[in-house]
């Protein structure tokens, strides 16, 4: 199932999946043939999981897995508020990663003020952004805030992991 998980490839130390109940998805919501579980064990020490989770079930069952297996390295993204600060509770270990919805413009310091403070209120220091939006003066001012600016370049197209890279992101989920 290897080829199902997004960013798994020589090049990147991570894999990104969607999880809902105890089902993994691709980003293009495609359901995976795999379980929770089982991608946890076959990557485990090899990769690190990346989850987008949008429902407090979604992140019961990764919690469970995770404390049965002993895994502590791990990035929870959501959408949802809520997800977060719980998972912040009960993972307290885990990085957290905010995901603004509706986001068309990420320039001026209101913008990218207004979502940090989103982020900031979920306890997530990581944010994800599409590349498009992105530019070393947003970034600048977001990390000036104390935040890590993830670009979103899922095309995987060089030109959107090149870009992000030229306008200062660390990270790039592509």
């Amino acid at each position: 199932f290897a080829e199902e998980i997004y960013g798994v490839n020589a090049n990147t130390q991570q894999f990104f999946a969607k999880v809902k109940g105890r089902n993994l998805f691709s980003i293009n919501d495609e359901k995976m043939d795999v379980t929770l579980n089982d991608a946890f064990l076959e990557f485990s020490g090899t990769f690190i999981p990346n989850l987008e989770i949008n429902d407090l079930t979604s992140l019961e069952n990764v919690v469970d897995v995770c404390k049965s297996l002993g895994i502590s390295d791990l990035v929870i993204w959501s959408k949802e508020e809520s997800v977060l600060k719980d998972a912040k509770q009960k993972m307290p270990y885990a990085r957290l990663g905010y995901i603004p919805t509706n986001v068309t413009s990420f320039e001026t310091y209101n913008e990218v003020g207004e979502i940090c403070r989103k982020a900031g209120k979920s306890y997530a220091n990581l944010i994800l952004i599409d590349y498009e939006l992105l530019n070393k003066e947003n970034i600048i001012k977001a990390t000036s805030l104390g935040y890590t600016i993830v670009a979103n370049a899922k095309n995987g197209d060089n030109f959107s992991v090149i870009d992000s890279a030229l306008d200062g992101c660390k990270l790039i989920l592509q």
